[in-house]
Order: structure tokens, then sequence, then C-alpha cells
């Protein structure tokens, strides 16, 4: 049995992967950013899987000395095998120059540097314990792509890929084992937060949406079925690849899919 900590996991992916990780009989440490919040995961989860062991701290992350007092409370109930770092907000779809300065600050500080500190956490605990694994999940701009209402979430989320592959490179050869986490387009709150009740933008973003999107109950045990199956150093967890992508593009006017909640 594997000791899992999934940040940002009281709902979406993160709440997705915890479930399978219970279903298939490890423990599992849960965590969000509200008390509230935290406390309807773990009543789902354990109505979900009476008796199994999970348990959840309310901690936000963007602060300094969150992550070390998650790491000490997972720790505390057994060695940590697993650290996946899927805590993240988006930003309002708006341009770059009216996008208020406190949101800016708001998503590089959650996506960036909570995502930093909580990796440097993860990574001393195991170098402490010899050994353990840390996925950092990506997101839109992460491969580059560029849309023009989501600069400063796609910076954010580009520079994670730079760090991770950073800290690939400085524990090649070691006990450690760092990874992405790429889950594609998952109609999660993230995604649909900016959807307009109506109109031509909606029409197309939703037509984009049942081409490319999937929902948290296909994705999330995908990707936590290969984490269990032990990733290699530098993997990468991609969900929706590029051929994938291609494909269903190529299928569109004949395969038919509705992926909205």
């Amino acid at each position: 049995m594997s000791h899992l900590v999934v940040t940002g996991s009281t709902r979406g992916i993160g709440l997705g992967m915890a479930r399978r990780f219970l279903e298939k009989g490890h423990l599992v440490t849960v965590n969000g950013t509200t008390t509230g919040g935290l406390e309807a995961a773990l009543k789902t989860l354990r109505g979900a899987y009476p008796g199994a062991p999970v348990e959840g701290l309310a901690a936000n992350l963007a602060e300094a000395g969150s992550a070390q007092r998650l790491w000490d409370f997972a720790s505390a109930r057994a060695p940590v095998d697993v650290w996946i770092n899927n805590h993240g907000v988006t930003q309002s779809s708006v341009a770059t120059a009216d996008l208020p300065r406190d949101e800016i600050r708001r998503v590089l500080d959650i996506n960036l540097l909570g995502m930093i500190e909580a990796s440097q956490v993860a990574v001393n605990g195991f170098r402490k314990q010899g050994k353990g694994t840390l996925l950092n999940m990506e997101g839109f701009g992460s491969n580059d792509m560029v849309n023009d209402t989501m600069a400063i979430y796609g910076t954010s989320k580009r520079a994670l890929t730079y760090f991770t592959k950073a800290l690939v490179a400085e524990y090649k050869g070691t006990p450690l084992t760092v990874c992405w986490l790429s889950p594609g387009m998952v109609t999660t709150d993230l995604l649909l937060h900016d959807l307009p009740a109506s109109g031509p933008e909606r029409d197309r973003m939703v037509r984009l949406y049942n081409i490319l999107a999937d929902r948290v109950e296909t994705v999330a045990p995908w990707l936590a079925d290969r984490i269990l199956a032990g990733p290699k150093h530098g993997d990468r967890i991609a969900w929706l690849t590029g051929g994938k992508a291609a494909w269903r593009f190529a299928t569109a006017a004949f395969v038919k899919r509705n992926v909205m909640p």
C-alpha cells in the first residue's frame, strides 16, 4: 500500500485521483484551501469508501509554510511515497491590460510560487526518506499554446513546465522520481468558469470542448492508474496527446461527443 498526497484535491481531477487511489486500496492525504471544502471532500470519499485510510489538511499552498505543514501532517500518518502537485487557479478571460494586479499575483502565487515551494518541500522530504515520486500538473500554456485571454495562467504553466524540467535534470540518477502530469482539457470548474451563458461564443467553445475535452471520471482514473504503475524519472503522463487531438478533429464530423456537464 502506497501513501499518496494530492494537493488541490477537494474537487475536480484531484478529487477524482484520490477516489481512484482509495478504490485501489491505498492511503491518501488530500488537501484544499478551505476547511469547508476539505470537510465536504472527506465526507464524499469516506461515503464512497467506508473505512478507507483518507485524511486531509486545509492549507492554502500560496502561503509560505503551508506546504511544509501539509508534508508534516501527511508524513506523521506514514512515509509519503508520492506527492502530486495538482493545486491551481485560472484567470478571468480578459485581455492582460484589463486584469487586476491582485488577480495576476493570485494566479502566479498559487500556480507557480506555490508549486515551487511545494516541490521543494516534497523533494527535501524524499531526500531524507531516501526515495519518493513528485508529479507536477501541467495545463494550458505548458506546450507553448497561446490564447489572448489566458496570458497569466499560460505563463504560470509554461514556467512550471520549465521548472519541472530543471528538477528532472537535477535529480537524474538519484532515488527520486520527478514527472509531469498532463490531463489535457477536462470539464472541471477551472475550464468552465468563464463559459458564456449563451450566444455565439458559448456555441464555439462548446463545440471545441466536445471535440477535445473529457470528463473527470474518464481522465482522473487513467492518470491515477499510471501513477500507481510507477512512472520512470522524467516521464510525462499525458492523456490528450497530439495524435489523439488530431484524430478527434479529423473525425469530429462523424463522431459526435457530448462531454458537457
